[in-house]
């Protein structure tokens, strides 16, 4: 049985090679629970959103439902095409309450734009 790691004072001692590998072998394992539970908690949907026309300096919300959504996880929005001809909006998406998503699209220029009505992947983990 290996020596407890604090009784090793240099890799020369017998078991040292030994010990490292236990402990290696031992925070792996924790990293794969934390890895499974992770991935337990990660949430996708695609939805079609429509935000129409933002006038200058200003946002608009869009909620989506997803179930399991939870305000201690955090929400990623990403749309499959461009929103605008300009390219200049900005994009964010949060759970807003538990079962919802809000995904917030903002203009900041200084004319109104008329955003694309695209499908939107969300990811929530």
């Amino acid at each position: 049985m290996p020596s407890n790691p604090s009784r090793i004072k240099d890799l020369s001692h017998p078991d040292a090679v030994n010990v490292i590998n236990k402990l290696f072998n031992e925070l792996a394992n924790q990293i794969n629970v934390v890895a499974k539970k992770a991935a337990t908690k990660r949430i996708f949907s695609s939805s079609l959103l429509s935000f129409g026309t933002i006038p200058a300096n200003s946002s608009k919300d869009s909620v989506v439902n997803i179930l399991l959504a939870s305000t201690t996880l955090v929400a990623h929005a990403n749309p499959l095409l461009p929103l605008s001809s300009n390219g200049q909006l900005t994009w964010s998406a949060f759970v807003s309450q538990n079962g919802q998503v809000t995904v917030r699209v903002s203009n900041p220029t200084t004319s109104p734009i008329i955003v694309n009505t695209v499908h939107w992947n969300i990811l929530v983990a």
